[in-house]
Order: structure tokens, then C-alpha cells, then sequence
């Protein structure tokens, strides 16, 4: 085997494989395959030599890049093999790679493996900062523990990224990494991170070689098939059970690789329904509408083409599409994606200074183009720009936004954005709220300066946006406003790691926000003190000063007028902790408490939230979670409300590719309780290829009944399958 060093310059080796992914390492292949040492720990020791040794070796056939992996440890008992979901294997002992597949430092694919042989993969955008957990690619691993640690072996398809065709060698970059997780979560790599170089994929070592990349047509279809058969009831009239039609769909989705940098998928009739509940989320009292996450796979593949500082495509508003096409790809320095498709559904976000609402527009659809755009100035930055496009019966909306980032130093860059719309608003929207004409045009501008070194954090920003601006194709949840802000952070880390502190940090912020016409909205303080420590503990501690002034709005035009004739005057706080005190129980609590506006009757009163949570790995199978969620808030001693919010998880993993699973959530408000159930079988081969099993139902409890009745209950089943031509 060739031996290198993370800091010498890497020639990856061709070699014509005939490897059974098996986690032994035992075919010739890999004795002749680059071999190289994760030698430094990166978190939380600053480079230093790692307690444990752990090597990799790769090499590439022109089909596939082979990775593996030995993890030695010093005690077997002590290697945390958990199985769980996909995506889930992060209480677990793993390792991974990371592909920068076009060596430009702005995009990276990453792969991981637990010690019990769970995937997981990832696309990291250094130019956003964001790591996307939403993508999933198609490839194969296994994992072996033996006395010495474990063993992880990796075949990653050549088709499942990328890159650059052409048959010229080519320098990509890599990362080598393993997570340690004892009394303190440790990371090592083959590579050393420069904490006064805020770019991850910069450091990433470059590796030479692939330049006999087979061609392929890379076309996978994925039809899929849902059936449901579903029953409902009036529970306020006593009325029986009536049984409905079963629901079947058929769907087909298609993923063409034109070339290895340029993407197309395809959906016809698409079924969104997701087996995964959204997270909850406490509703009351609140202003503004609340973000919900993207989970379904159309939308995901390439979704961090669409990036941008703004949340200018906000793809959970498209609910029911009869159609769509994505095409992302990558020339040179020219990133693109364009999304179309027309929904069933018309759904938007309506803004204004201080609060938002959805608008849904049921039964009326939509055409809906969304275009983005961006080109690397080398090493240096960036300048792109995004354009969206919506139209149905009697609405429009148009939004055109510039931008870019420019780095002066690996410490210091300054971004931008200028965006304008214009809108055409349906008559309902007009009748509905106060001051909306039927056109409406707006503009803004965002500037950013980011200094961040390894102990001091600065960063200046500026945003202006005006009172008519609409993103509707995405979640700009705020309109007609002036903020000015200014936020440091100062760190220190400990000299020796295996102290009950690791890094401790300070910082602040303070903010000035106001409407276009200059009216104060909210003078802002901030404090927040942050530990990382042993036991793979993080405690915080922040406070909130905040004096709000409000101005007559369009969107709660309901609110108390006289909640606009005052100062308020608002200070909170919030303790924070998560620990891991044995293996396989996690821990988190938080307790937000101080003051809040009661918006039904524009008063300040005590409020006092509660968030705690514990998962606990109860065999390498067996995983159960419960979360917590209780909200109070009183004005004058005399209580507005209390509300709580359950979510119990009971899963079990039967292997790497199929689990049952139990999901009990719950809401309790005044006498009002509500409780939803699932029952859930899954079989899954990859991320495309999969059935699932599940009967779920709904609750509902009210100070007129005396007992808890379901109103509905449904069956199902969902199957896909990919075919890869």
C-alpha cells in the first residue's frame, strides 16, 4: 500500500475492481489502494493527535470510488453500533467522506456509515453555510465490528454525483473523517481545520485522478403507488362511522442524468403525502406563520441550486402539483436551476412589518416558474441572481432578486442582495385587508459584513424592505422594515480536552428596527453565554431586551387598536441544556421566561415556556423519545392560557432497512385535547426504493363531551421503486 500524509498532494490509484461490499478488506484491490491516517482531532482538541487510530483507503474503477475505513478503539464494549433510519445515525459511532467534486471549494458531497452499517449522506454549500440532510443519493455499505473496533466498507456510483465529465485527470477535493462519541464527542480527520478560515471545503485535500470515468446514461424512473382506505365521524352528533371510497394514485418521477453535471427530474401526478409529522410547533399567541421543513424527495434532489441568503423559494407551498420539472446543473463557473410545475392549489405568504398569513387559494391553480442563477468570480466570490414567477385566476406575482458574496480574506467577506416585485392581487385579498391596492411593487436591499476568526466574531448588517415587496414563490415572512444590526462573539477553548469545558463563549448583539416611514418597531439587546463540556454537553444562557412600538397593519387588522398607542417594554430569558450523562440517553431542556404581549388584548404579561426532551437508545434495536412542549402566559394574575404539546416516538429497527414504528402526538389546550396516533412498517431498499405499512388516526376531546373519540382512522400503503437504466 502507498502511504500519504493529508498534507502531500494525492493521486487516487484506478485500479479494475471485483469488490463484494462486505466490510473485510480482504480483496487484492485494497492492498494496492491510497492509503492515508485521520492523525488529527479536530474538535474539540485543536489538531492534536487523536486517542485512537483510524485508517482509510480508496481507490476508483472508473465506475465507483471504494472507501474504507478501520476504526480501531481500545475497548469493543465502548463502540456505540446503534441501528435506526437513515439519516439517523448520529448518536452512533461513524465515519465519512466528503467529495468537492468539482475542486472549486463551493459544493461537497458527503457520505457517511455507523458502526452497524446505517447510511447517511448530506450536500454541503460553503457559500450559504448550509448542510442539506434532505439529499439522498444511491450507493452501498457495510459495516463489522471485531475486537480491534470496527470496519467500514464504501462503494459511492460515480452516477450518484457531480462532476466535470471529460478525459482529463481531474482534481477533486477530500475529507476523511471519524466521530468519536465517549464522554465528550470527539472528531477526527486527514485533514487539519484552520479555525481562523471560515471555508470547510477550502481545506478539503485535493485528489488527482478519475480519468477514465465511464460514461453513463444515468436514468432512473421511480413509479409509485398509494392506496388508503379511511373512515370518518361527527363526534358532536353521535354520528357512526362513515367508510369512504378507497383512494388509490399512481405517480412516476424521473431522474436523467444528461451528463454527470446536469440533472432533469420529472413528476407526474405526484403523491406528496408525507409518512414523516412535521415537528411541532406551539401556534398560539403567535403573529406570524411558522416554517415548516421540506421532506419529499422531488424537491430535495439539487435543492441546493436554489439557495440563496433570503427563503426566496419556499417549496412546501406548492401542496398538489399536476406536474413538474426541475433541471439543476453546473458549467464551469456557472451554477443554474429551473423549476416548473402547476399546482392544484394557489398558496401564499401575505407580510407585513409585523406579522403574516397564508393565503390558500383551494381549487384555483397555479402556474409557477422559478429560475436560479450564479457565477463563481474564482476563489473569490460570487454573483447570481433568482427569478420567480406565479400566476392563476386573477394574481400574479413576479420577484427578481441580485446577489453576491465577496471574500477579502479567508477571515472577512461581504454579501448583498437588491431584490423588486410586482403584484396582482385576487379581489378576495383586497375585500379581506386593509390598505392593499390591487397592484403593488416593492424593493429591498440586504448588505453583510462577516469578520470571523478562531476568538472574536463580527458581523454588520443592514436590510431594507419596502412596504409593498412580495416573494410569494418563497417564506418572506416580513415587509415594509429598516433594520440595522451589530453582533460580536468572543470563544475560548481549553487547553486540555478532557476537562468538563471544552469551548466557552460571549456575545451580543444589539439591533434598531423601524418601519420605511421611519416609526420605531423595536430596539433590540442581546446577551447569550454558550459552554461545550464533558458528557457532550452544551449550556446557554441568553437574554432578551426588547422596547416594541406598533404601527396599524394589514395582515391582523383585528388586533386591540390600542395595542398601537404604546410602548412596550419586554425582557426575557432563556436557560438552555443537552447532555448525554450514559450511553444511549440524550437529555435537553430549555425554559424560556419574562415578558410577552397577550395580542387578544394588547397587554404585557409573564410568560414561562418549557421545552424538555429525552431520547433513549434502549437496545441497539430499540429507540424511544419523548418531547414536551408547555406554554403559559398571565396578565395580572389571571391566566390567557396553558398549552401543551406531546410527541412520543417508539421505534423499532428490525435491521439497516426496515423498522415499526409507533407516533403518539397530543395538544391540550383549556378543556380542548387532541390526539393523533400512526402505526408504521417500512421496508427500504435505498431512498427511492421502499413500501411502507401504516394505520394512523385523530382524536378530539371538548368541555361538552365526557370522553375522548376519534373522528378519523385511516389504512394505507406506499410503494416506490427505482429502476436505474
Amino acid at each position: 500500500m502507498t502511504t500519504s500524509q493529508a498534507s502531500d498532494k494525492l493521486s487516487i490509484p484506478h485500479i479494475l475492481a471485483n469488490i463484494n461490499v462486505d466490510a473485510s478488506l480482504d480483496e487484492p484491490e485494497w492492498q494496492n489502494a491510497m492509503e492515508i491516517s485521520l492523525s488529527y482531532e479536530v474538535f474539540p482538541g485543536e489538531n492534536s493527535r487523536p486517542p485512537v487510530e483510524t485508517t482509510a483507503w480508496l481507490f476508483e474503477d472508473g465506475k465507483n470510488i471504494y472507501v474504507g475505513f478501520k476504526a480501531k478503539d481500545n475497548s469493543e464494549e465502548d463502540v456505540k453500533a446503534y441501528l435506526s433510519q437513515r439519516d439517523d445515525l448520529w448518536s452512533s459511532d461513524y465515519v465519512s467522506i466528503a467529495l468537492d467534486t468539482f475542486g472549486d471549494s463551493r459544493r461537497a458531497f458527503q457520505f457517511y456509515t455507523n458502526a452497524a452499517g446505517v447510511q447517511a449522506d448530506s450536500t454541503i454549500d460553503q457559500i450559504t453555510g448550509k448542510t442539506d440532510l434532505g439529499w439522498d443519493g444511491i450507493w452501498t455499505s457495510q459495516a463489522k465490528q471485531d475486537e480491534n473496533g470496527y470496519i467500514v466498507e464504501m462503494a459511492i456510483p460515480l452516477k450518484s454525483l457531480r462532476f466535470k465529465e471529460g478525459d482529463n485527470l481531474k482534481t477533486w477535493k477530500i475529507k476523511l473523517s471519524r466521530v468519536w462519541p465517549r464522554d465528550t464527542k470527539r472528531e477526527f480527520s486527514n485533514v487539519k481545520d484552520d479555525r481562523n478560515n471560515d471555508c470547510q471545503i477550502c481545506q478539503y485535500q485535493p485528489v488527482v485522478g478519475f480519468k477514465t470515468i465511464a460514461s453513463t446514461n444515468n436514468l432512473t424512473l421511480i413509479p409509485a403507488v398509494t392506496l388508503s382506505k379511511s373512515q370518518t365521524r361527527d363526534t358532536s352528533i353521535n354520528q357512526q362511522w362513515q367508510t369512504n371510497d378507497l383512494t388509490d394514485r399512481a405517480s412516476l418521477d424521473l431522474r436523467w442524468g444528461i451528463d454527470q453535471n446536469v440533472y432533469l427530474n420529472a413528476t407526474v401526478n405526484p403523491d406528496f403525502s408525507q409518512v414523516e409529522a412535521d415537528e411541532l410547533q406551539l401556534q398560539v399567541n403567535k403573529r406570524s406563520e411558522v416554517f415548516t421543513t421540506e421532506k419529499r424527495a422531488f424537491f430535495l434532489d439539487g435543492s441546493n441550486y436554489f439557495s440563496n441568503w433570503s427563503k426566496l423559494v419556499h417549496t412546501k407551498l406548492f401542496a398538489e402539483p399536476d406536474y413538474g420539472l426541475k433541471l439543476t446543473g453546473k458549467t464551469g463557473p456557472h451554477s443554474y436551476g429551473v423549476i416548473s410545475l402547476k399546482d392544484k392549489d394557489t398558496v401564499f405568504l401575505l407580510p407585513d412589518n409585523q406579522s403574516s398569513r397564508f393565503v390558500r387559494r383551494e381549487g384555483i391553480e397555479s402556474d409557477n416558474q422559478i429560475l436560479r442563477y450564479r457565477y463563481d468570480l474564482g476563489e473569490k466570490g460570487n454573483v447570481g441572481f433568482t427569478y420567480t414567477n406565479r400566476d392563476s385566476e386573477d394574481y400574479s406575482n413576479e420577484m427578481l432578486s441580485i446577489d453576491g458574496k465577496y471574500w477579502f480574506s479567508s477571515s472577512d467577506y461581504l454579501k448583498f442582495q437588491m431584490m423588486t416585485s410586482d403584484t396582482l392581487n385576487p379581489d378576495e385579498v383586497i375585500a379581506s385587508q386593509l390598505g392593499i391596492d390591487k397592484n403593488q411593487s416593492g424593493n429591498t436591499l440586504s448588505v453583510s459584513y462577516l469578520h470571523t476568526k478562531r476568538d472574536w466574531d463580527l458581523l454588520v448588517t443592514h436590510h431594507r424592505f419596502g412596504e409593498e415587496f412580495r416573494a410569494d414563490a418563497g417564506f418572506v415572512s416580513r415587509s415594509d422594515w429598516v433594520s440595522s444590526a451589530v453582533q460580536m462573539q468572543r470563544h475560548w477553548y481549553a487547553d486540555n480536552s478532557e476537562g468538563w469545558w471544552n469551548q466557552f463563549s460571549v456575545g451580543g448583539q444589539v439591533a434598531q428596527v423601524s418601519d420605511t416611514d421611519g416609526n420605531d418597531l423595536i430596539d433590540r439587546n442581546n446577551l447569550n453565554i454558550n459552554v461545550l463540556g464533558a458528557y457532550q454537553s452544551e449550556f446557554g444562557i441568553t437574554y432578551l431586551g426588547e422596547i416594541k412600538n406598533f404601527v396599524p397593519q394589514r395582515v391582523n387588522s383585528s388586533v386591540d387598536p390600542s395595542l398601537f398607542e404604546q410602548e412596550f417594554d419586554i425582557d426575557t430569558f432563556e436557560a438552555y441544556l443537552e447532555f448525554s450523562p450514559i450511553a444511549g440517553l440524550d437529555i435537553a431542556a430549555s425554559v424560556v421566561f419574562g415578558d410577552a404581549i397577550d395580542f387578544s388584548t394588547a397587554n404585557v404579561g409573564d410568560i414561562v415556556t418549557l421545552l424538555p426532551s429525552v431520547s433513549y437508545q434502549l437496545n441497539q434495536h430499540w429507540k424511544v423519545t419523548l418531547d414536551y412542549i408547555n406554554e403559559t402566559l398571565d396578565v395580572a394574575d389571571s391566566e390567557v392560557y396553558d398549552v401543551s404539546l406531546y410527541n412520543f416516538r417508539s421505534a423499532y429497527q428490525i435491521d439497516v432497512n426496515s423498522f415499526v414504528r409507533l407516533t403518539v402526538q397530543a395538544s391540550e389546550e383549556g378543556s380542548d385535547r387532541t390526539i393523533a396516533s400512526q402505526l408504521l412498517y417500512s421496508y427500504q431498499v435505498n431512498p427511492y426504493s421502499r413500501v411502507y405499512f401504516g394505520y394512523s388516526d385523530d382524536g378530539f376531546k371538548s368541555d361538552i363531551q365526557t370522553q375522548f373519540k376519534r373522528t378519523d382512522r385511516t389504512l394505507f400503503m406506499k410503494f416506490s421503486y427505482a429502476w436505474q437504466l
